[in-house]
C-alpha cells in the first residue's frame, strides 16, 4: 500500500551512493528504509505516493525505468527529453506492483545536485507563495471578490473607505487588488497613489511621499491645496496605525478630510483598530475625528473552513499532490482562517511532499 514511500527513499539512497544503475528488489527496498531513513531525514514521509500516476508525477524528470538492463552509453547518446519518462516508469511499477523487478537509471545524483534535484518540488514551484506581505499578483488573489465590489460601490457613491480588520487579514492584498482594478470600476478616473506609511515617519516625508506619487513638486499648505483643485486621486492607506507616530499631528488628517469633502480625493484607510479609536487626540476640546463620515467600513474576516479548503485545492490543482483530511483538519486548526497563517503552514507541508 505504501509503494511509492518506498521507491522515494530507495531511489534518493541510490542517488545518495553516487551509482548510476542498480537492480531493485524488495529486499533492497527494505534495507534502504532501514538503513537510510534517517540519514534523508525523512521523520514524517509523505503519505500521498499511493498510485503510480502520482509516482510518475513527483520522479518523471529524474528516473527511467526499465525492464531490463539498460545500455548506459546508448542512454548517454539519447536526448533525455525525448524519454517517454511517464509511459516507462507506469510499466515498471506495475511490474513491481505484480512481484516483480525493475531497474532504476539515475539520471542526476540527487545528494550533489539539490538544484536538479528539487526543479520539481523545489520552493520556486511552491504554489504556496508569498509567504510573507501582500499578493500582488491579481492571478493568486482569492475570495475578497465580495468585500471589492462593497468597496468600490462605496466610492463610487461617494464616500471612502475604512478597511477594518486583524493582522494578517489581508488589508494589504486588498489594497493592491483596489490599485489594480481602479481604472476600470470607479466611475470617475482618478489617479491611485498606495502609500505604506510603515515607511513614512513624519509629516514632512508623507508631503514627499504624497508629492512624488501624484507627479508635482512637493509641496503643502496652499500650494499643495492649489495643485489638488485639478486633480482628481484615490488614496490607499496602509499601515495607518502610524500616523499616531511622534512624526504626525491631527493636521495631516484635517488636510485629508479637507481634500475628500471637496471631491478631489476619495480615501480607503485600512487599519486594525476602529478609526474612532485610532486617535485620541481626535476627541480633544470637543472635536470629532477627521475621519468621521467620511469612511464608511469594510471588515475583513477569518475565512471559514469551506474556504480553506478550496484555497487548498486551488493552489494545488495540477500539482498532483492532495493532503490527506487529517493534515487538512489541521491546517484549519493552525490558521483559523487567517491567510497568512494558512500560507505559511500549506508552504511546509507541501515541503514534505518533495
Amino acid at each position: 500500500g505504501e509503494m511509492g514511500v518506498f521507491t522515494r527513499v530507495l531511489v534518493e539512497a541510490l542517488a545518495r551512493t553516487g551509482t548510476t544503475a542498480r537492480r531493485i528488489t524488495c529486499a533492497a527496498i527494505e534495507d534502504a528504509v532501514r538503513e537510510n531513513l534517517q540519514q534523508l531525514q525523512y521523520p514524517q514521509m509523505p503519505q500521498f505516493y499511493r498510485t503510480p500516476n502520482k509516482i510518475i508525477e513527483f520522479w518523471d524528470r529524474r528516473v527511467v525505468v526499465q525492464e531490463k538492463q539498460p545500455d548506459l552509453k546508448a542512454d548517454a547518446k539519447q536526448d533525455k527529453s525525448e524519454i517517454p519518462n511517464a509511459r516507462i516508469v507506469q510499466k515498471g511499477l506495475e511490474n513491481v506492483s505484480a512481484g516483480g523487478n525493475i531497474y532504476v537509471q539515475i539520471i542526476q545524483n540527487a545528494g550533489d545536485h539539490r538544484d536538479i534535484r528539487d526543479k520539481a518540488f523545489g520552493e520556486k514551484n511552491n504554489p504556496f507563495q508569498p509567504l510573507n506581505g501582500r499578493i500582488e499578483d491579481s492571478e493568486q488573489f482569492f475570495n475578497r471578490e465580495k468585500e471589492l465590489r462593497e468597496i468600490f460601490d462605496i466610492l463610487n457613491a461617494g464616500s471612502g473607505v475604512e478597511l477594518l480588520g486583524d493582522r494578517q487579514i489581508g488589508k494589504s492584498s486588498i489594497l493592491q487588488q483596489i490599485k489594480h482594478r481602479a481604472d476600470s470600476q470607479l466611475a470617475v478616473k482618478r489617479k491611485t497613489i498606495y502609500l505604506n506609511l510603515h515607511k513614512v515617519h513624519t509629516e514632512m516625508e508623507f508631503y514627499e511621499s504624497f508629492c512624488e506619487e501624484l507627479g508635482i513638486a512637493n509641496c503643502t499648505g496652499i500650494d499643495l491645496n492649489r495643485a489638488m483643485r485639478s486633480k482628481r486621486v484615490l488614496l490607499l492607506l496602509d499601515e495607518t496605525e502610524n500616523l499616531q507616530g511622534n512624526g504626525f499631528t491631527r493636521e495631516i488628517r484635517d488636510r485629508l478630510r479637507a481634500f475628500a469633502e471637496d471631491g478631489s480625493l476619495r480615501l480607503v484607510v485600512a487599519a486594525c483598530t476602529p478609526l474612532e479609536r485610532l486617535f485620541p487626540d481626535s476627541h480633544q476640546n470637543g472635536m470629532t475625528s477627521p475621519f468621521q463620515g467620511i469612511c464608511l467600513r469594510v471588515e475583513l474576516k477569518p475565512w471559514d473552513q469551506a474556504t480553506v479548503q478550496k484555497f487548498v485545492a486551488v493552489r494545488l490543482e495540477n500539482t498532483g499532490i492532495c493532503f490527506s483530511e487529517e493534515e487538512m483538519e489541521k491546517l484549519w486548526q493552525d490558521s483559523q482562517g487567517y491567510p497568512q497563517k494558512l500560507m505559511k503552514a500549506c508552504f511546509d507541508l507541501y515541503r514534505q511532499y518533495r
